[in-house]
């Protein structure tokens, strides 16, 4: 097969629904990890970088303008996100039914 004849051959695509979740699933992560620097029970100054427990690495960037809504958007997405991502994993798993002898006691 050429290059050519490779380039051309149209390979099947998942399905829409699919991308579409995938693409909702990648903004939601985007618009939380956007929000983390301004929540509202993060403290008032960054944490030291030079001191243990080295805090600082859960929250590197903390900004001094609150606002709670953004705590109530963190803790729904976080709830909410974590079970869609178990949900999406288990479409991709095979049925355990359909494999050979992998039933334990």
């Amino acid at each position: 097969m050429t290059t050519a004849s490779r380039s051309s051959v149209l390979l099947p695509r998942a399905s829409a629904a699919i991308d579409n979740l995938r693409a909702f699933v990648i903004l939601l992560v985007l618009s939380f990890h956007a929000v983390l620097a301004y929540l509202d029970f993060l403290p008032r100054s960054p944490f030291p970088f030079d001191s243990p427990p080295y805090l600082w690495r859960a929250f590197p960037i903390v900004d001094t303008t609150r606002w709670f809504g953004f705590d109530l958007f963190c803790a729904w997405q976080n709830v909410f996100l974590m079970s869609l991502f178990f949900f999406v994993s288990g479409l991709f798993v095979d049925s355990p039914s359909r494999l050979p002898s992998l039933w334990y006691c």
